[in-house]
Order: C-alpha cells, then sequence, then structure tokens
C-alpha cells in the first residue's frame, strides 16, 4: 500500500499476476490488472467503478444562531414634523429545527424548518394621526417561523451549498421600549398592536460542511438572509382619513448566522 494505492501481486499465477485499486476521489475505483496469457504475452487492463447513487435519505438537524434585523420603511406616513420613521439594525436570536429530505445522490434537498426567532429593530418617529404621537426606541419580537428551503450542493464532492425558499412567520410577542407619547392606555399605541400578526418572505442563504471536535456531528455553518415582503405595519395609518396619504409599508429583514448538527448523530 502506498499513495497510489493497494497492489495484490501472485506470481505464480498466470493471469492476473498483478491487481491494483487506486481511489478517484471518493465516488470513482480504477483497477488495473497486469499478466500473462497462455501463449506468454503480457496483458494489462483497466477499469473504472463508480459508486452508484444512493437513494434519498432524511436528516434531523438542530439549529441556533444570531442575527440582525431591523424594519424598512417606505412610501408615505402621516409623519409630524421630523420626516419619515427611521429604523435601525438590532441583533436578535434564534432556535430551530429541521427535517431535511436528501435526494438522490444528494445534490437536491429540501429543509423543512420550524423554530423562533428574536427579531428587533431601532425606531424614531413622530406622526400624526387624531393627535401627535411619537415612538423613539426598539421593537422586541418573537415570531414563530416555518419554512420549505429547497438546497442545492455546488459539486458532488464540495462542501458548499446554497438554499432559498419562502418563509412563514406568526408574530408571537411584541415589546417596544423607549419614549412614547401620550402616555397611558391607548389603543393605537399597544405594542402587540403596533405590528401585524403574519409575515411571508424569502430565505436565501450559503451553508458550508465544517464539524467541530473529533466526533462527527454533521454540522452545517451558515449564513441568511432573510427578506419580508409583507407589510406588517399595523400603526402608522391606523388612523389615517386619508389613504393617498398613508400608502407607508414596513417590512422585515435581516442577516442570520447559525450553526446545526444532526440529531441522529449526537
Amino acid at each position: 500500500a502506498d499513495v497510489d494505492g493497494y497492489l495484490f501481486e501472485n506470481p505464480v499465477n498466470d493471469d492476473p499476476k498483478k491487481i491494483l485499486y487506486r481511489l478517484l476521489g471518493n465516488r470513482e475505483l480504477q483497477v488495473t490488472t497486469e499478466g500473462l496469457r497462455s501463449n506468454g504475452r503480457a496483458t494489462k487492463n483497466e477499469y473504472v467503478y463508480e459508486r452508484e447513487f444512493t437513494p434519498g435519505t432524511g436528516e434531523f438537524r438542530l439549529r441556533g444562531g444570531v442575527n440582525m434585523s431591523t424594519l424598512k420603511g417606505t412610501g408615505n406616513f402621516p409623519t409630524f414634523d421630523t420626516g419619515q420613521p427611521e429604523f435601525g439594525w438590532k441583533a436578535g436570536w434564534e432556535l430551530g429545527a429541521a427535517y431535511v429530505i436528501r435526494g438522490r445522490g444528494a445534490f437536491l434537498s429540501v429543509n423543512l424548518e420550524f423554530g423562533l426567532m428574536g427579531r428587533s429593530s431601532a425606531v424614531e418617529s413622530s406622526f400624526l394621526a387624531d393627535t401627535v404621537y411619537r415612538r423613539d426606541g426598539k421593537y422586541n419580537t418573537a415570531w414563530f417561523m416555518v419554512a420549505a428551503v429547497p438546497e442545492l450542493a455546488l459539486g458532488r464532492e464540495s462542501r458548499f451549498s446554497v438554499l432559498a425558499g419562502p418563509y412563514y412567520g406568526r408574530l408571537m410577542f411584541n415589546q417596544a421600549k423607549g419614549v412614547v407619547v401620550p402616555e397611558g392606555e391607548n389603543k393605537l399605541f399597544e405594542a402587540n398592536e403596533d405590528l401585524k400578526k403574519n409575515d411571508l418572505g424569502i430565505v436565501l442563504g450559503l451553508q458550508y460542511k465544517l464539524n467541530f471536535g473529533k466526533k462527527d456531528l454533521g454540522g452545517i455553518l451558515g449564513v441568511r438572509y432573510n427578506l419580508g415582503l409583507s407589510n406588517v405595519d399595523n400603526l402608522y395609518c391606523a388612523n389615517a382619513d386619508n389613504t393617498a396619504f398613508c400608502n407607508g409599508t414596513m417590512k422585515f429583514t435581516g442577516l442570520s448566522l447559525y450553526y446545526s448538527v444532526n440529531l441522529l448523530k449526537i
């Protein structure tokens, strides 16, 4: 055995006398035989064998990570003196699980995901409805997320894969901290009424197979861009008499960094 492969030799046998096995990557095996025919003529034959594609398999994966999120405001709001609402990026968290359906050859997979995501955003605004309102602070929200995300490997032996697919989020909790004017019990300004309950969007991501430690846990390090498509604004246009002066939309967007392991290998 050496860098060229595994050589088996039997000098007393006519054909073959030598058999050389050499791996050509993880899926191909080259076999070379040498021998002598009955007339004394030397012979040499080469064969290449390819591993058969395995049928689709499934994985149960656990995922945890962090994110940076913000609300994107567009259009016209009934604002007051300070101009349009301004939103900023804030850190969040996410925990989830997924059932991964691996296709034949492991080129194409489908990730069926669910979990919780904490998304935050800074906000600074003054706007006019039945009176002048002001909101300067931070939204802290928690969403229940589900997604069906196809994943494509970038090569037969590649550690990289790309994924893209739709997600649905259901708002579970919303707390606003900061300056709120006017104070007191006002339904227009209750934090849980500031955002609509449903969010639809698209996940775009890149993953890399990366295992930590000696035990193979099927580790994957990934980064995603979560693009919200739904208008979650339930505050700024709530009491606008003329919708022509209030066509503003607010959409969640964010970038996630996460690590996942195969639950069946823990």
